[in-house]
Parts: structure tokens; C-alpha cells; sequence
């Protein structure tokens, strides 16, 4: 069955790195080459209007999951670059933990931790991901969250890390009509 699963992530990551115009670290820390591509990419049509997505794996439970990069000169994979693994789930199967290893060249080496906090309507409330220094995990980035009675997401921060400390980013504020369709967002930089 861990076969199974491992071989269908592989292809879903294939695929979504094929059809990816980021590079690596535009994805580690889901920042995108224009900040209105980040909030498209954050966000999802539902049956009752734009929700925020809820999991970055749609394969259910996962161990590790490892991306690999594809070199258009020699139209071949190259040698995984970065994986995730360790995953923590809480009792409503949320990914609240995993660890991220990057490839040096010649071996895998921690190169941070996320972590994810969740309401109890399975709505998320903050992504962290903290990177190695050498000697200690120190948050690097950070996302929070808020959501209205209808579990429709009304705001939404980025952090990062800059001169010592997390600082905002990107700020969204979502408004929605009485049929819980989106009606505004407001940007922040």
C-alpha cells in the first residue's frame, strides 16, 4: 500500500512540477513572482464561493514525498533536490508536522521544519517553516489566518524573516455577500 501511495505522489508531483513556472525556492516558501499569482494560487472555487486551501496533499496520508528537478537540455529527471518527510498528522488527519531535507550534492541535510495549526472546523490558522542555522531551528516564515462563522477565510498574512525578526509581507482581507460568494479582496504589501 506505501508503495502504491508513494508511486501516485510521484506522479502528482511530477506532473505539478512539469506544469510549475517556480523554481524551488519560490516553492519552499510559496512565494511567487507576483503577489497576485500568490493569492490565486492560495485560494479555491467551492461550492460556496473562495475558500482557502486546507492541505498541500491530496494523496491522504503521507511519509515523505521527494521533488525531483527535470533538465530541459537533456530532457531527463535529475537527482532529487529537496524532500519532505516525517509527516504528523493530528487526530482529523491535518498535516501539523514534517521535516524538509534539501539536497548538498552529494547527501540529504536538514534544512527546516513546518508546522501547521489548526480551529476545530479543520479551518488552518498558521504555517511556520523554521530553517536550520547550523545550530538551531529558527522561524523563517510564517502564514496566519482567520476565518468568519461560515469558515470562509476573511484574512491572511505573510511573514517573513527579515533584519531578525518575522515581518509582514503580505497582508488579504476577503469580504464575502450573504450567499457566501467573494465579493472583494484587499491586498496589503
Amino acid at each position: 500500500m506505501k508503495r502504491v501511495f508513494f508511486i501516485l505522489s510521484l506522479l502528482i508531483v511530477f506532473n505539478s512540477l512539469a506544469q510549475s513556472k517556480y523554481s524551488l525556492s519560490q516553492k519552499k516558501f510559496k512565494r511567487h513572482s507576483s503577489k497576485q499569482d500568490f493569492f490565486k494560487s492560495n485560494a479555491r472555487l467551492s461550492s460556496n464561493g473562495y475558500q482557502q486551501i486546507q492541505s498541500n496533499h491530496a494523496t491522504g496520508i503521507l511519509d515523505s514525498v521527494t521533488y525531483w528537478g527535470y533538465d530541459n537540455n537533456t530532457n531527463s529527471w535529475t537527482h532529487p533536490y529537496y524532500k519532505t518527510l516525517d509527516y504528523g498528522y493530528n487526530s482529523n488527519h491535518n498535516v501539523n508536522i514534517d521535516t524538509a531535507q534539501g539536497w548538498n550534492g552529494s547527501k540529504w541535510q536538514t534544512d527546516g521544519v513546518e508546522n501547521n495549526n489548526y480551529d476545530v472546523n479543520n479551518n488552518l490558522l498558521s504555517h511556520t517553516y523554521s530553517d536550520w542555522n547550523g545550530t538551531s531551528f529558527f522561524v523563517y516564515y510564517a502564514e496566519i489566518y482567520t476565518y468568519n462563522a461560515n469558515n470562509e477565510s476573511t484574512s491572511f498574512i505573510q511573514q517573513i524573516w527579515k533584519n531578525n525578526a518575522l515581518t509582514n509581507d503580505i497582508k488579504a482581507n476577503y469580504s464575502y455577500d450573504s450567499n457566501h460568494h467573494l465579493t472583494s479582496v484587499l491586498y496589503q504589501y
